[in-house]
C-alpha cells in the first residue's frame, strides 16, 4: 500500500488545481449570475425600503392622531423624521444597488486579473517559503546537533561528578559504620562494668551480639560502597557511551536534513514550474479535461455476447494439468498489485481512484457477467457456471467479497510470498473448495511497483530480486496448492508512462506514483529503466519455461506474453486513447482491464510457440475447439499439434475407403487433400506469426498499480 498512502496525502493538495480548472469554465456565468442576484437584491431592498416608509408614515398619522394635546407636536415631528429618513434609506439602497451592480459588470475582469497575479504570486512565495524552511531546517540540524554535542559534553561531566559523590559518599557511610562499630563495643564494655552480677553475663553476651553485629553491619556497608562506587564507574561509562551516540544521531540527522532540504528545493521549484501556468496554459488544461473528462465518467458495456459455442467438460475429471479443458476449472485466484486489485476501475474522479473495484479486475474479478464486463473468472463462468473464487463489489484484499483476489495495492513482487501464504490458507478454510481434487488456475502480475521505485532503490528493486521473490512465491504454490495452472504474466513496457503525463494533475501524481518512468533524470537514466524492465520481463520467461514447475502433472507455470510488446492505443490524431485509463492517466479503466483480460484468455488458447506477444485494439475473442480444447502448456503444445496434424491427414482417408481403396484416382484425391490440409495449417502458423512480430499495441499503462 506503500501507492494509496502517498497518493491519499497528493490528493488534496491537487484538488485546488482541478477546482481552478473548473472554476475558470464557470467564471463567466458566475459573472452574470452574481450581477444578476446584486441587481435582485437592489429591487429587494428598494421596495424594502419604500414600504418600510410607508409604514412608518402610517404609524406616525396613527401616532399623530391618538396622541395626546401636548405630545401632538412630538410625534409629528418623530413622523416626519422617520418618513424622511426611510426616504432617505430607499435612496442610498438605490445608489447601492446601482453601484454593485456597476462594481459586478465593471470591475470583473479586473479581478480576473487580480486573481490570476495573486496566484501567480502565491506560487513564487509558495516556492520561496519552501526555500526559507529548508535553510531554517539545516540551521535547526545543527543547532540541534551543537545542543545535543553540549548534552552529550554535560551528561559526562555529570556522571563523573555523579561518580565521585557516590565514592564520597561510600567512604563516609564505611567511616560511620566504623565509628557506630566502635561506640557499640564501647558502650558494651560500660554496661557490662555496672551491669548487676546476676545480669553480668546476659549483658555480657548482649554486648558480644551487639559487636558482631556492628561488624557485620560495618563489613555490609563496605560491600554497599564498593558496589555504588561500581554502579558508579557502569553509570559514567554508560553516559559517555550515550553521549557518543547521541552524538553520532544528531550529525545522521543533520544530513537527512540537508538531504531533505535539497529534495524539497527541487520539488518546491518544480511545483512553481508547474504551478505557475499563464492564461493559454489553463486554457489547455481545461480542454483538456472537457475532451477527456467524458471517457472517465463513460459507462459502455465492454463486449456483447460470448462468440464461441459450447465446448464440453472432459468427461471424467482430468489428472493432469495437461489435459484440462476450460470447463474443468472450479477456482479461480489472483496475485498481484493495484491493477489486479482493480484500483480506480470505475473512477470518474482522482479521489475515486482509491476505490478498488475488485469485482471488474482482469484476472480476479467476477462480478456482473461477460456481457457487462469482460474479465477472465467471466469467460470461464461460460464453461462453468459455477466456478468460484472470483471477487466481487469494492474492497481491500481483506474484505469479505475478495475471496482469493489477494491482490495488494502499491505491492511489489517481495510480496507475492505472503500473498501466495494468504491464498492457500483462504483456500483450506474455504468450505466450498475441495482442496485436494478442485482444478484451479491461478494469475499473476507483479514487478511494476518495483519498476516505478527503481531509480531509489536498485539494490532492492532489481531484476535478480524480482527473479528471486517470483520463485519463492511459486515454489510455495508448487509444495502446497494441487490441481493448480499458474498464468505467469510479465510487467508492462515502462517507456509508456511518459506519454501518459497529460495536464497538470496526471503529471503531479505520475511524480509521486511512478516518477522513475514518468520524469527520468535524464535520457542514461531512462534507458537503465527500459533495459531493466526488458529483464524484469526476461525473468519471467525464464522462470516459466525453465521446467522447476513441471515435475508433477497436476501443477505448472504457463509464461503469458501479451504485455510484452504492447504499448498505448492511439486515436486518429495519433494522441494516447485515454479511455482505456482512469483519471490519474495511470491504472486502467473497465476498457482497458477488459482488453487485458481478452488478452490473457486467448494466450491461454494459444500454443506456447505462437502465443501472441502484443494486444492490439478491436481484438476479438478466441474459442477452443474439440481439436484443440486444452489450454495450452509447455509440455501438451507439441503432442496437440501432432494430434491435429494427424486428425487432417486422417479424415480424407476414412471418407475414401468406402468407396474402394483399389481405385488409384481416390488414392491420388486422399493424398491431395492431406497435402493441402498440411498447406494450411503451415499457413495459419505463420500468418500468425506475423500479425504477432506486426501487430501493434498498447493497453494500458505501467502498474496500473498502486
Amino acid at each position: 500500500m506503500r501507492t494509496s498512502s502517498r497518493l491519499t496525502a497528493v490528493l488534496v493538495i491537487f484538488a485546488v488545481a482541478l477546482c481552478l480548472c473548473q472554476a475558470k469554465l464557470n467564471r463567466t456565468e458566475f459573472a452574470k449570475g452574481l450581477a444578476k442576484k446584486w441587481a435582485e437584491r437592489a429591487e429587494n431592498r428598494a421596495s424594502f425600503a419604500k414600504d418600510l416608509a410607508q409604514k412608518w408614515a402610517e404609524r406616525a398619522e396613527n401616532r399623530t392622531s391618538f396622541a395626546k394635546a401636548d405630545l401632538a407636536q412630538q410625534k409629528a415631528e418623530r413622523a416626519e423624521t422617520r418618513a424622511s429618513f426611510a426616504k432617505d434609506l430607499a435612496q442610498k439602497w438605490a445608489e447601492r444597488a446601482e453601484n454593485r451592480t456597476s462594481f459586478a459588470k465593471a470591475d470583473l475582469v479586473q479581478q480576473k486579473a487580480e486573481r490570476a497575479e495573486t496566484r501567480a504570486s502565491f506560487a513564487k512565495d509558495f516556492a520561496q517559503k519552501w526555500a526559507e524552511r529548508a535553510e531554517n531546517r539545516t540551521s535547526f540540524a545543527k543547532g540541534f546537533a551543537q545542543k545535543w554535542a553540549q548534552r552529550a559534553e554535560n551528561r559526562t561531566s555529570f556522571a563523573k561528578d555523579l561518580a565521585q559523590q557516590k565514592a564520597e559518599r561510600a567512604e563516609t557511610r564505611a567511616s560511620f559504620a566504623k565509628d557506630l562499630a566502635q561506640t557499640w563495643a564501647e558502650r558494651a564494655e560500660n554496661r557490662t562494668s555496672f551491669a548487676k552480677a546476676d545480669l553480668a553475663q546476659q549483658k555480657a553476651e548482649r554486648a558480644e551480639s551487639r559487636a558482631s553485629f556492628a561488624k557485620d553491619f560495618a563489613q555490609k556497608w563496605a560491600e554497599r560502597a564498593e558496589n555504588r562506587t561500581s554502579f558508579a564507574k557502569d553509570l559514567a561509562q554508560k553516559w559517555a557511551q550515550r553521549a557518543e551516540n547521541g552524538t553520532g544521531f544528531a550529525k545522521n540527522i543533520a544530513k537527512k536534513l540537508s538531504q531533505r532540504k535539497e529534495n524539497r528545493t527541487a520539488i518546491a521549484k518544480g511545483f512553481a514550474k508547474k504551478w505557475v501556468l499563464t492564461a493559454e496554459k489553463r486554457d489547455k488544461v481545461a480542454a483538456l479535461w472537457e475532451k477527456y473528462g467524458p471517457d472517465y465518467s463513460a459507462f459502455e458495456k465492454t463486449a456483447a455476447d460470448y462468440p464461441c459455442g459450447p465446448l464440453p467438460r472432459s468427461a471424467s475429471v482430468p489428472t493432469s494439468v495437461h489435459d484440462l479443458r476450460p470447463g474443468d476449472i472450479k477456482v479461480v485466484g489472483a496475485l498481484g498489485d493495484s491493477l489486479t486489485a482493480g484500483s480506480g476501475i470505475t473512477a470518474t474522479n482522482i479521489f475515486a481512484v482509491l476505490t478498488q473495484n475488485r469485482g471488474l479486475s482482469w484476472s480476479g474479478g467476477g462480478e456482473t457477467d461477460y456481457t457487462d464486463q469482460i474479465t477472465l473468472p467471466n469467460i470461464l463462468k461460460k464453461y462453468n457456471p459455477d466456478v468460484y473464487g472470483f471477487a466481487t463489489g469494492n474492497g481491500d484484499e481483506d474484505s469479505k467479497s475478495s475471496i482469493f483476489n489477494v491482490a495488494v495495492t502499491g505491492s511489489t513482487s517481495s510480496d507475492l510470498v505472503n500473498q501466495a501464504r494468504k491464498l492457500i490458507d483462504r483456500m483450506k478454510a474455504d468450505p466450498k473448495v475441495d482442496f485436494a481434487n478442485d482444478w484451479k488456475v491461478v494469475t499473476i502480475l507483479s514487478g511494476n511497483n518495483d519498476l516505478c521505485d527503481y531509480c531509489s532503490e536498485p539494490d532492492t528493486l532489481n531484476a535478480e530480486k524480482f527473479y528471486a521473490n517470483t520463485v519463492a512465491a511459486l515454489d510455495i504454490l508448487h509444495a502446497e496448492l494441487p490441481r493448480t495452472l499458474v498464468n505467469l504474466v510479465e510487467p508492462l513496457n515502462m517507456e509508456i508512462v511518459t506519454e501518459l503525463n497529460k495536464g497538470l494533475i496526471c503529471s503531479a501524481l505520475h511524480f509521486f506514483l511512478c516518477d522513475c518512468a514518468a520524469f527520468p533524470k535524464n535520457d542514461e537514466k531512462e534507458q537503465e529503466l527500459i533495459a531493466e524492465a526488458d529483464m524484469f520481463q526476461k525473468a519471467v520467461e525464464r522462470i516459466a519455461v525453465s521446467g522447476r514447475y513441471d515435475t508433477t502433472e497436476d501443477f505448472t507455470v504457463v509464461y503469458q506474453p501479451f504485455f510484452n510488446a504492447t504499448y498505448l492505443p492511439r486515436i486518429e490524431d495519433g494522441q494516447p486513447d485515454l479511455s482505456y485509463f482512469s483519471p490519474d492517466c495511470f491504472h486502467l479503466s473497465r476498457k482497458g482491464q477488459a482488453a487485458a483480460a481478452s488478452a490473457l484468455w486467448n494466450n491461454m488458447i494459444e500454443r506456447v510457440d505462437t502465443k501472441r506477444t502484443a494486444w492490439t485494439p478491436g481484438e476479438t475473442i478466441e474459442c477452443p475447439t474439440e481439436a484443440e480444447p486444452y489450454f495450452f502448456t509447455n509440455k501438451n503444445s507439441d503432442r496437440l499439434t501432432q494430434n491435429f496434424l494427424q486428425q487432417q491427414q486422417h479424415a480424407p482417408q476414412q471418407a475414401t475407403g468406402d468407396v474402394g481403396s483399389s481405385s488409384s484416382s481416390a488414392v491420388a484425391v486422399v493424398v491431395g487433400v492431406a497435402a493441402l490440409a498440411v498447406v494450411a495449417v503451415v499457413v495459419v502458423v505463420i500468418y500468425r506469426r506475423k500479425r504477432r512480430r506486426n501487430s501493434y499495441a498498447i493497453i494500458s499503462s505501467s502498474s496500473l498499480l498502486g
